[in-house]
């Protein structure tokens, strides 16, 4: 008898096979079956804390500030970079010694043209550089010479300067200078007895030759 009316029941309608949960005898039997589950107790323990006698004690932090140093403090030098190099402004070139010469003009006026100046030397601190190994490495440094001059008045091209990069806060000092037209006017000027009365003055000044 019940198998007859489940069958007669599920061809009427399909609610119970599609939706269960609108079936009062499907929503009972899954009711009293939660409530026969055991439940399960939670336990609580209680916690214990822990004073460390470590965590109590004074503890100096100032003297660890090297370990964990500000921001600006990573890009300060640690060390003191010196080198001592020689620098070099490129020399002159040489004139040309020409004469113009033409068909009606046996002896023309000169035209050669002048030697073109050497190069200059500059010093430029930058931020990328960090030490002065590569400019020891080389020694001197000269800047290039000037171009020799030509016929027709063509003067010499200028030498190409040079650019010598140090870090920011580079110090330069001057040890001694050497200058090629210093030392021929001071020749000129002894050659011409300049300097003479000093020497007579004080024994020092004189040359070994004059002793």
């Amino acid at each position: 008898m019940s198998s007859l009316q489940l069958a007669g029941l599920s061809s009427a309608t399909l609610t119970p096979f599609l939706y269960p949960c609108l079936d009062s005898a499907w929503y009972t039997s899954r009711h009293v079956t939660r409530n026969l589950r055991p439940r399960k107790r939670l336990l609580t323990i209680p916690q214990t804390r822990f004073q460390s006698s470590a965590a109590t004690a004074s503890v100096d932090v100032n003297k660890y500030d090297h370990l964990d140093p500000s921001t600006p403090d990573y890009s300060s030098q640690p060390f003191t970079d010196s080198c001592t190099i020689t620098l070099a402004s490129g020399s002159g070139g040489h004139g040309c010694i020409s004469f113009l010469r033409e068909k009606y003009i046996a002896q023309g006026p000169p035209n050669g043209g002048d030697g073109g100046t050497g190069g200059n030397v500059y010093i430029q601190a930058i931020r990328g550089e960090t030490s002065l190994h590569k400019l020891a490495r080389r020694g001197v440094l000269k800047a290039e010479r000037g171009r020799n001059g030509q016929g027709r008045l063509r003067g010499g091209s200028r030498g190409e300067d040079l650019l010598v990069q140090v870090p920011v806060g580079t110090v330069v000092r001057e040890i001694s200078r050497y200058d090629p037209l210093a030392e021929e006017e001071a020749q000129d000027r002894r050659n011409k007895g300049y300097g003479r009365d000093l020497e007579d003055d004080d024994p020092t000044l004189r040359t070994m030759e004059g002793v």
